[in-house]
């Protein structure tokens, strides 16, 4: 999806958007600086996805996108608690980031939170 840069301050302080990826990167404890890289990531209800497209004349777009949303089942209410992904989450999408810096790092967050898991 592609959002014109001066409307991607909103969409991602937008209480129907749960960041991850970069943009989450930094609250979730990785090793990267996810700050003001001209994008935004993050989860999105099923039924709040039209109106983020009105909001913030959001089009579909392959080559010049700036903005990625992963629509999820509307029952997935514990993701708008914080406003941020979980670290797992966060770590898995770093790793398929296809960037090799965030996907070390996204491998060694998801890693973490396995072995906190398991310690439990």
């Amino acid at each position: 999806m592609y959002a014109h840069p001066s409307m991607l301050g909103g969409l991602a302080a937008d209480p129907h958007v749960v960041l991850t990826g970069l943009a989450a990167a930094e609250h979730a404890g990785a090793r990267l600086v996810g700050a003001d890289n001209g994008e935004v990531e993050g989860y999105v209800a099923e039924s709040d996805i039209a109106g983020l497209y009105s909001a913030y004349g959001l089009v579909d777009a392959e080559e010049v996108a700036n903005v990625v949303l992963r629509v999820v089942d509307d029952a997935v209410e514990a993701f708008r608690r914080s406003g941020m992904a979980a670290a797992p989450v966060v770590g898995l999408d770093l790793w398929e980031s296809g960037d090799a810096r965030a996907s070390e790092e996204g491998q060694r967050l998801f890693a973490e939170a396995l072995e906190t898991f398991r310690e439990r």
